[in-house]
């Protein structure tokens, strides 16, 4: 059973903080809790779309859990995984469209830090006033 994994390899970790990663790593070997995604069709899907689309459902899942059990994917739920995939050129516009959202979405969070900054200096200007 071959265990390495190489640069741009898609691979899913399917216990404790688990879900998709993609690999930008040398050459190694991977733990038994990492599931490689192999594919069929060279370069269909895209493996960018896929670890999206993947990422989503682990959202989803980890949303489902509760209690003090550990969360994982199980097997047997990854392989009866349904993906919608459009066709390639498709597949490329989600993923442009994801990046372009992603920008949008570290701008937001940037200036709501900056806003909660500035909302502490000046409650402890105020609170320093009295």
């Amino acid at each position: 059973m071959k265990t390495n994994i190489e640069k741009g390899d898609l691979i899913y970790a399917w216990s404790a903080s688990f879900g998709p990663f993609l690999w930008f790593g040398d050459k190694a070997i991977y733990h038994y809790h990492i599931w490689k995604v192999k594919f069929f069709i060279t370069d269909f899907p895209d493996k960018k779309y896929l670890y999206n689309y993947l990422l989503e459902a682990t959202d989803r899942i980890k949303s489902l859990g509760n209690g003090i059990a550990m969360i994982h994917m199980t097997k047997d739920r990854m392989e009866k995984m349904l993906v919608p995939l459009p066709p390639l050129s498709e597949q490329h516009r989600i993923d442009a469209k994801i990046d372009q959202l992603m920008v949008l979405c570290d701008k937001l969070e940037s200036y709501i830090d900056a806003a909660t900054n500035k909302q502490t200096e000046l409650l402890n200007a105020v609170m320093g006033a009295i």
